[in-house]
C-alpha cells in the first residue's frame, strides 16, 4: 500500500523487493507439509511439480514425495538453498535438474516417480555383486579422464550479502596462492600465484560460502571421480538402480582376487560318528581363492 503525496502521481510502474517463495514446505516436526516461506530446493522442486506455473501438475502419486522428505531434511542440516527469478522460458526437466544441482542431487525418475538421487556417503543395498561371473562377456569399459584443472575458479553469482547485487568468488584449488593467502584464507606465501582461472556457473546459489563449498566440491570431484566404468549385465541381476551403491570386482580394473561359484557347503561336524551340528564351517568354490592369514575375506 503506498499513500498518495506530492511526490507521488501517476502510475507505479516499477517495484523492486526481495521476494521469497511461498508453497509446500517440509516440516520435520510434526512430519506434514506445510504452506509457508522457503528457500529449500525440495520445496521449491515440488512446487515446480505441481505449482500454478505448470500447465500439467503431477499428482501426489507420480511425485517420490518420501524422497523428497528426506532431501528436504538434508538441504536443511547441509544448509543448501536455491535462490533465482526465472523470467524465462525453461523446460520443467531442466529446472528441476538445476533446482537438484545445487544441492549435490540430480534429477531421478524411479517406477515412474520423480524425486533426485543425492550425491551422499551410502551403505551397500541388497543386491548382487557384479563380477566376470555375472556381467556379458567383453562388456566392461573403463574410460579416465586427464582433467587439466585451474589453479581457481571465478564463480558470478548474485550476493545475497550485497542486497543481490551481481558479485564474482575466487575459489582456489589446494596450492596456489592470491596474495598469499590459499583457499582458506591461510597465509602460505610460498605458494604458487594462481594464474589459470576458469569460469564455474552455478545457478540458484548466492550465499558466498554455498559458493566456495560448491567450487571445493567440483575440485574433488575432478580429482577423485576422473574414472568412469560401464558394463553390462542380464536382466536377473538388474536389481540396483541409479545411484544406489553396488560391489564391483574385475581383473582388468585389479579390484577383488577371485570371484569363484559356491560349489557345495561343509557342515560342522561333531562327534564319532560324525553329526552334523547344523553350523556352517567352510565351502567349496569352483576355483581357487588365493587368502592370507589375518585378513578378512568376504
Amino acid at each position: 500500500r503506498i499513500k498518495a503525496t506530492g511526490q507521488l502521481n501517476g502510475t507505479v510502474d516499477e517495484f523492486k523487493g526481495t521476494l521469497t517463495s511461498v508453497c509446500k514446505d517440509w516440516n520435520a516436526g510434526t512430519s506434514t507439509w506445510i504452506t509457508r516461506a522457503t528457500q529449500n530446493p525440495a520445496s521449491l522442486y515440488r512446487h515446480v511439480l505441481q505449482g500454478i506455473q505448470n500447465q500439467k501438475p503431477l499428482a501426489d502419486s507420480r511425485i517420490d514425495l518420501l524422497n523428497l522428505q528426506y532431501w528436504h531434511e538434508y538441504c536443511a542440516t547441509q544448509a543448501w538453498k536455491f535462490n533465482k527469478y526465472i523470467d524465462y522460458t525453461a523446460t520443467i526437466e531442466d529446472l528441476l535438474r538445476e533446482i537438484a544441482a545445487a544441492a549435490r542431487s540430480a534429477f531421478s525418475r524411479i517406477d515412474s516417480k520423480v524425486g533426485v538421487i543425492i550425491d551422499e556417503p551410502q551403505a551397500f543395498t541388497i543386491g548382487p555383486a557384479f563380477t566376470p561371473r555375472n556381467i556379458l562377456k567383453d562388456s566392461f569399459q573403463s574410460t579416465i579422464t586427464i582433467v587439466d584443472r585451474p589453479h581457481a575458479f571465478r564463480c558470478p553469482f548474485v550476493n545475497e550479502d550485497m542486497q543481490y547485487q551481481q558479485d564474482e568468488r575466487i575459489v582456489l584449488a589446494d596450492g596456489y596462492q592470491i596474495d598469499g593467502l590459499d583457499a582458506w584464507g591461510v597465509s602460505h606465501p610460498e605458494y604458487p600465484a594462481a594464474t589459470v582461472f576458469e569460469q564455474l556457473d552455478l545457478p540458484g546459489v548466492t550465499d558466498p560460502e554455498l559458493i566456495f563449498r560448491h567450487a571445493r566440491y567440483h575440485y574433488a570431484v575432478a580429482t577423485l571421480r576422473c574414472e568412469t566404468v560401464q558394463f553390462g549385465a542380464d536382466i536377473e541381476w538388474m536389481v540396483a538402480t541409479r545411484g544406489d551403491r553396488i560391489k564391483f570386482t574385475h581383473d582388468v580394473m585389479l579390484v577383488g582376487l577371485s570371484w569363484g561359484r559356491v560349489k557345495t557347503l561343509v557342515m560342522e561336524t561333531i562327534g564319532d560318528p560324525p553329526v552334523e551340528t547344523g553350523l556352517l564351517a567352510g565351502v567349496t568354490t569352483d576355483e581357487i581363492l588365493p587368502m592370507e592369514a589375518g585378513k578378512d575375506y568376504v
